[in-house]
Order: C-alpha cells, then structure tokens, then sequence
C-alpha cells in the first residue's frame, strides 16, 4: 500500500528542503550498511585484523603496495577479498 501527501504546492518546497538532510544522511547510511554486508572493512576493522596501525594501513597498504581503498560518504573501506 502506498502513501500519499497532499501538500499546496507553496508549502511542499519547504517541506522538501527540510527533508532533504534527513534523506541524505538516510542514504548515507545505506551505503555503509550495504558497504558492510559486502565484506566491506573500515580502517579500524583491517588494523584489528592485522594487528597493525592506521598508517600502515593507508600509508604503506595502500600507497606504497596499491591496497584498493573505497570511500562511501565519509567512511573509507577494504574489500576484505583483496586482503
């Protein structure tokens, strides 16, 4: 069943604009979530894992050895299969 809004056109603009920071931090969060459930790690999960330091990480993983890195909104992430 869907749901509809009927709003006068004068007020659904600012209606839009105030869900607008709602919406994208919804979506944000999507793409992390599905970020994560496609073997996905942050920074902090790989240098878990490893026993290792952010910047060994990001420094000589990724810089020096070419370590895929992904960012979605403001989060960084490791496919764990290139690990």
């Amino acid at each position: 069943s869907d749901i509809q809004i009927q709003l006068d056109p004068s007020a659904s603009k600012d209606f839009v604009n105030q869900l607008k920071p709602y919406l994208n931090q919804l979506a944000e969060d999507l793409k992390r979530d599905l970020a994560i459930n496609k073997e996905m790690l942050t920074i902090d999960e790989v240098t878990q894992l490893y026993s290792t330091s952010r910047n060994t990480v990001t420094e000589k993983w990724h810089r020096e050895l070419g370590l895929p890195l992904n960012k979605l909104g403001n989060k960084v992430y490791v496919e764990r299969s290139v690990l």
